[in-house]
C-alpha cells in the first residue's frame, strides 16, 4: 500500500508539472470551452424556466405561484442531483458523468416540450434538475484539474463571461416567441433539446481530467491522456514544449477504488465545508432571486407578462455586461475574496438607492446593477469552491456545495413572490442588502486561492 501510494504521489507530481508548463493555444481553449458549454444548460433552463413560467402557469390554469414553482422543483431536482453527482464524478470519472448528464438533459428537454398538463411538467422538470445537479459540480471540477494554476482564474472568467449573454438571448427570443400563442413557450424547450446532439459528439474529443486519473490509479492512462493533449498543443505551436519543471512540493494524495466522502466532513475540509455551505446557499439564492424570478415578481407585483420581460431584458444584459470585470481582477492582488467583496458592497449601494427613490426607472437601473453583482459573486463562488478541496474529493465536495446551492436558488423564486406580495419591491432589494453583508462575511474564513496550484493547498 505504502509503495502504491508513493507511485501515485509520484505521478502526481509529475503530472502537475506537466500540467503547469502548458500554455495558452487554441487547443487548451477549445476543450476548455466544449467543456465548459455544459454551462450553457445551466443558464438556459433557469433562465428559460424563468422566462416562460408565468405563461405555462396560464395554459394549465395555475396560479403565478403555481408557475413560479416549476423553477423551484427544477432547482430542487439540481440540489438532489448535485448531493450524489459529485459522488458519482469522483467514483466513476468527471467526463463520463457529463456526458451522461448532457444526454439525459436533451432527451428530457424535448420530452418537456410535449406536457400535457401542469402535474406532467413538473415531474419532467424535477428529473431534468437532476440531471443537470450532477453536470455543474462534475463541470467545476473539472475544469479546474487541467488548468494550469497560472491560466485559472482567467478562463474561468472568461468562459462566464461570455456564457452570461445567454441570460438576455433567452429572455429576448422569449420575447419573440411567447407572444406568438398561448402554446408558444414549448418551443422554448425545443430549441434546448436541440443543442444537445451536437455538443455531446463534440465532448467525444476532449481528455479525461489527469488528476483524477492519478488519484484513481489509472497511472498509464494518466500519462497517455496527458501525451495526447502535449501532442495537440505542439501542433498549435509547430515546436516542442519544454520540459517540465522539476516542482520543488509535496502531495499526499490516495488512490482508492472507493472515493471517501466522509471526508469532505473531516478535519480541514468540514472547517471549509462549514462555510461554504451558507455561502453556496447565499450567492445563488442572490442570483436566482434578482435574474430568474424577476419575471414571476414583477408579474406578483401587478405588470403584464410581456412588460415584465421587457424590463428582464436590460437587467439580465447587465448581469452579462458585469460578468466581464472578473476576467481583470480575479488573478491581480484583488483575487477571489476582493472581487466577491467588491461586488457584494456595489450590491449594497445600489439597493440602498433603489429603496430611497424606488420608480420604474429606478427599477431598470439598480436592478440592472444588482444584477451585475449577484452575476460577479456566484461566478467567484463557481471558481473558487472547487479549488479549495483535494483532488480525490473535489467533486464530491463541490457536490454537496452545490446541493446547498440549489437549496438557495429553489427559494428564491418563490419567496421573492412572496416577498413582493407582502413587501413590495423595497422588501425585494432589502433582501439583497441582507444576503450580501452575509456574504461578504463568510468569505474572510476562506483561504485565497489566486494562482496557486491546487495540491500545494491540500498537502
Amino acid at each position: 500500500m505504502d509503495t502504491n501510494r508513493t507511485k501515485v504521489n509520484e505521478t502526481l507530481i509529475n503530472v502537475i508539472a506537466r500540467l503547469e508548463r502548458l500554455p495558452s493555444t487554441r487547443y487548451m481553449w477549445t476543450v476548455f470551452l466544449v467543456a465548459s458549454f455544459g454551462y450553457f444548460f445551466d443558464f438556459f433552463e433557469v433562465s428559460l424556466m424563468g422566462s416562460v413560467a408565468p405563461s405555462v402557469s396560464r395554459t394549465f390554469n395555475v396560479s403565478t405561484a403555481a408557475g413560479a414553482l416549476l423553477i423551484t422543483v427544477t432547482l430542487l431536482g439540481m440540489l438532489v442531483g448535485a448531493a450524489f453527482g459529485g459522488y458519482l464524478a469522483d467514483r466513476y470519472g468527471r467526463k463520463r458523468m457529463f456526458m451522461f448528464t448532457l444526454l439525459g438533459w436533451g432527451i428530457l428537454a424535448l420530452i418537456t416540450a410535449f406536457s400535457v398538463n401542469y402535474a406532467m411538467i413538473f415531474i419532467l422538470r424535477a428529473i431534468t434538475g437532476i440531471f443537470l445537479g450532477i453536470e455543474i459540480p462534475t463541470l467545476d471540477s473539472y475544469l479546474n484539474e487541467i488548468l494550469p494554476s497560472s491560466m485559472r482564474g482567467k478562463y474561468f472568467q472568461v468562459v462566464f463571461a461570455i456564457f452570461e449573454w445567454y441570460v438576455p438571448v433567452i429572455f429576448l427570443l422569449a420575447l419573440l416567441i411567447v407572444p406568438l400563442s398561448p402554446q408558444a413557450w414549448r418551443y422554448m424547450f425545443i430549441i434546448g433539446g436541440a443543442f444537445a446532439l451536437p455538443l455531446y459528439i463534440a465532448r467525444l474529443f476532449i481528455p479525461e481530467s489527469p488528476r483524477w486519473l492519478v488519484v484513481s490509479n489509472k497511472l498509464d492512462k494518466a500519462d497517455e491522456t496527458l501525451k495526447f493533449m502535449e501532442n495537440h498543443i505542439e501542433r498549435n505551436l509547430g515546436r516542442k514544449l519544454p520540459e517540465p519543471n522539476i516542482l520543488n512540493i509535496s502531495v499526499s494524495e490516495i488512490a482508492t477504488e472507493k472515493v471517501p466522502v466522509s471526508e469532505v466532513f473531516r478535519g480541514k475540509n468540514l472547517k471549509l465545508s462549514v462555510v461554504w455551505l451558507p455561502l453556496y446557499f447565499l450567492s445563488f439564492f442572490g442570483w436566482y432571486f434578482f435574474i430568474t424570478a424577476l419575471p414571476s415578481i414583477l408579474v406578483e407585483a401587478g405588470y403584464t407578462i410581456i412588460k415584465a420581460l421587457y424590463y428582464t431584458l436590460p437587467v439580465s444584459i447587465a448581469a452579462a455586461v458585469f460578468a466581464a470585470p472578473p476576467v481583470f481582477t480575479i488573478d491581480t492582488r484583488i483575487g477571489r475574496r476582493g472581487t466577491l467583496i467588491y461586488s457584494a458592497v456595489l450590491l449594497i449601494v445600489s439597493a440602498t438607492f433603489y429603496i430611497l427613490i424606488h420608480t420604474p426607472l429606478a427599477l431598470i437601473i439598480f436592478g440592472a446593477i444588482n444584477s451585475g453583482m449577484v452575476t460577479i459573486w456566484a461566478d467567484v463562488v463557481h471558481q473558487w469552491g472547487p479549488e479549495t478541496y483535494p483532488n480525490r474529493i473535489r467533486a464530491s465536495a463541490t457536490g454537496f456545495n452545490y446541493a446547498s446551492a440549489r437549496a438557495g436558488a429553489a427559494l428564491a423564486p418563490y419567496a421573492g413572490v412572496m416577498i413582493v406580495h407582502y413587501y413590495g419591491l423595497p422588501g425585494i432589494f432589502i433582501t439583497g442588502i441582507v444576503v450580501a453583508i452575509l456574504s461578504i462575511a463568510l468569505s474572510f474564513a476562506i483561504p485565497e486561492t489566486r494562482k496557486k496550484i491546487l495540491e500545494v493547498m491540500h498537502k
